[in-house]
This record gives C-alpha cells, sequence and structure tokens, in this order.
C-alpha cells in the first residue's frame, strides 16, 4: 500500500474518531473515557477526568489526543488488513480531503462566531472584578483579559470566521488553510501555557 494512502487513511480514521468523542452522547461519552483512562494506565499515567486545568478542557482532554493518534493508527492497520477499498489513490485522497475541510470549517466557524458574537467570553462579573489578580489562577487572568478586550476577541473571532468560511470553497481552500496556522498557533499556546 502506498504511504500517502495509508497517512491519509490514518488522519480519516482520527478524523472521524474525534468526531465520535466530541459528541453529546453520554454513552459513547463514557465509553470514551473508559478507553482513554485504560490506555493511559498501561503506559502509567492516572488521572481524574473532572481535573480542573484552568480552562474547560480537563487532562481527560489533553491526554485524548495521542489516545486519538494511536487508536487511528490501530484501526487503520485492521482496515488494511481486513479490508481491500478499491478507491484509486486520486478518490480517497479527494474524498478524506473533502471531509477534513468541511470538519475544520464548522469547528473554526463555530470558534469564530461565538468570539464575534461575545459568547465565549462575556461581560466580567462583578465577582471577577472585584478579585485580587493574585488571587486568579492563569487560565482565569487570560479569560478575564479576553472578556474585557472585546475588540481583540472580535478581531480574532473574525480571522476566524473568514478562515473557516475559506475552506469551505475549493478555491479558497488554500487561503483559508493559509490563514488558520498562525490564529491557532495564538490560542493552542494560550491554551496551554496558561
Amino acid at each position: 500500500m502506498n504511504s500517502t494512502k495509508s497517512i491519509l487513511r490514518i488522519c480519516l480514521i482520527s478524523y472521524i474518531l474525534f468526531f465520535i468523542s466530541a459528541t453529546s452522547n453520554a454513552t459513547l461519552e463514557k465509553i470514551w473515557q473508559k478507553i482513554v483512562s485504560n490506555l493511559c494506565a498501561i503506559i502509567g499515567v492516572e488521572f481524574d477526568i473532572i481535573s480542573y486545568t484552568g480552562s474547560g478542557d480537563t487532562y481527560f482532554h489533553f491526554y485524548s489526543l495521542p489516545v486519538f493518534l494511536i487508536l487511528a493508527l490501530i484501526v487503520s492497520l485492521v482496515i488494511f488488513y481486513m479490508i481491500s477499498i478499491d478507491l484509486n489513490q486520486e478518490q480517497f485522497k479527494f474524498i478524506t480531503i473533502t471531509i477534513v475541510r468541511f470538519y475544520l470549517a464548522y469547528m473554526i466557524i463555530s470558534y469564530g462566531l461565538i468570539k464575534v458574537f461575545s459568547i465565549q467570553f462575556p461581560d466580567l462579573s462583578f465577582d471577577r472584578l472585584n478579585t485580587n489578580l493574585s488571587d486568579l489562577s492563569p487560565m482565569q487572568l487570560l479569560w478575564s483579559f479576553m472578556s474585557y478586550s472585546k475588540g481583540y476577541t472580535f478581531a480574532i473571532g473574525l480571522f476566524e470566521l473568514v478562515s473557516g468560511l475559506c475552506l469551505l470553497f475549493r478555491k479558497t481552500t488554500l487561503l483559508g488553510g493559509c490563514r488558520l496556522p498562525p490564529i491557532r498557533t495564538i490560542y493552542n499556546s494560550t491554551n496551554l501555557l496558561f
């Protein structure tokens, strides 16, 4: 099997696993939590699924990411040996890229909209305004800054929104794809570093 086709298959399966795990189905969520917890326990990593990290994400969410890749590799190998899909490489590449493109567009547009309309970072509460800076966690301080700076949040949201919309159309996919790394780097680094 061609290595490009193998990589595309792994990417497709990891996105499918990610999409399934991101659904709000309680049964699927419990199954996914069990899978991640068990795989992490095998390598000696133990964590409380609901441990607070300062943001909306928990340790479970951070440990889920490498588990997606491991499971995608395993499922890809199983599919490779059990089923022979007779799609030519170009068809498979087109289908995979289209699925990834629309999924990314959906996620980026959603994040852009919640920033543009001040849903993710609402006005600061009275309690937050009366809290000493030394009493805030790094993530709370970051979210307070983002809530206070409407212009900054709006600009980032608009940038994400336009990038996501570009991903919806084949002629503007490259433009949307080139616009995403800088903005996602800023956001992902703030999530991890705060």
